[in-house]
């Protein structure tokens, strides 16, 4: 799968690596473990995404340069030789930035991605929906190339597969992934250290917010199906980033009987994210297909225009047709 790959890394000397607007875990610790990778080999590689960094991944400046884009690195777009584009399913997912590149480089563009809805946008892709994570994916390019893994390298490839398991307990947690791990703690990463700057860095504006959409709490089809949502307004009232609700829609998987589990998030007047999850067979990337969102059987997202009341009506309009036909 990677020898193309490693043969353009081969033959290059200057990368430039970016992810998807608004990152998590599996973008960002990607993004750092693959750039140590090639100055391990001697390249040079920059991290340049749109996005800031969320707060609770900051750590992650301290094994690599996370730089947000601004015109001062216009020229390391423009130099750069290949272009790695980690995490994405298309190319909109770069945002502003990715159009930039466009207008601006020449690079060769490499996407390295576990999205079984991935549109094969770039010049190469690397893509296999099995993978739990891309951070997975990414070691196996490390192994590829022979770079024995340090501390910087297997930090990112742990947040990036700790992340996309969610914490080990997805069903994407095969034997592969719990082997790559153990190889990964011999390098002396903290698990528990690594945990508790993703996971339990909570501001007591999170916990109120959380607490005021779970009071708006909505179970329906017969308790297969729980939603709830974050107004713009309560985002405001409590001073909260949208970012910090990150993780909202995992808390309706703990519900008895519930199957698929929806948060809305009111970016503004016009402007919905959806957060889709699920358990058994349930499928909720066809859901968010429909609705041109995305991402994989048991977690997907969808970013509409749309009112808050427009969105929550059309996604559980789709919601409850895909478990009639089930």
């Amino acid at each position: 799968m990677f020898e193309k790959v490693v043969e353009i890394i081969r033959e290059h000397s200057k990368f430039l690596i970016t992810t998807h607007i608004n990152p998590d875990g599996d973008g960002l610790g990607s993004e750092v473990a693959l750039a140590a990778m090639l100055k391990k080999i001697g390249k040079e590689a920059f991290i340049i995404n749109e996005s800031p960094i969320p707060e609770n991944y900051l750590f992650l400046s301290k094994y690599g340069d996370i730089k947000v884009f601004s015109k001062e690195y216009i020229n390391i777009i423009r130099k750069a030789d290949v272009i790695f584009v980690v995490d994405i399913s298309n190319w909109e997912r770069v945002g502003e930035f990715g159009s930039l590149i466009m207008r601006e480089s020449k690079a060769l563009k490499i996407c390295v991605d576990h999205h079984p809805s991935n549109s094969g946008f770039a010049d190469l892709n690397i893509i296999d929906e099995r993978a739990s994570s891309t951070g997975e994916l990414i070691y196996d390019l490390g192994e590829s190339l022979e770079i024995p893994l340090n501390e910087d390298i297997a930090t990112g490839i742990y947040v990036a597969i700790m992340t996309d398991t969610g914490s080990f307990r997805f069903p994407s947690t095969t034997s592969r992934v719990h082997m790559i791990v153990s190889r990964l703690l011999e390098k002396g990463i903290r698990p528990e250290k690594i945990y508790r700057e993703i996971h339990e860095r909570r501001s007591p504006s999170r916990m109120k917010v959380l607490g005021r959409a779970l009071s708006n709490l909505n179970i329906e089809c017969e308790g297969k199906v729980a939603w709830f949502y974050v107004t713009k307004e309560m985002l405001e009232e409590f001073n909260l980033n949208t970012e910090e609700t990150d993780g909202f829609v995992n808390m309706l998987g703990d519900i008895r009987e519930v199957i698929v589990s929806i948060f809305f998030l009111e970016r503004n007047g016009k402007e919905v994210k959806v957060s889709l999850r699920s358990k058994d067979d349930y499928n909720v990337n066809k859901i968010a297909n429909r609705l041109n969102g995305g991402g994989h059987v048991r977690a997907a997202g969808i970013l509409m225009e749309a009112s808050l009341k427009e969105a929550i009506e059309k996604v559980l309009g789709e919601v409850k047709k895909y478990l009639t036909k089930e």
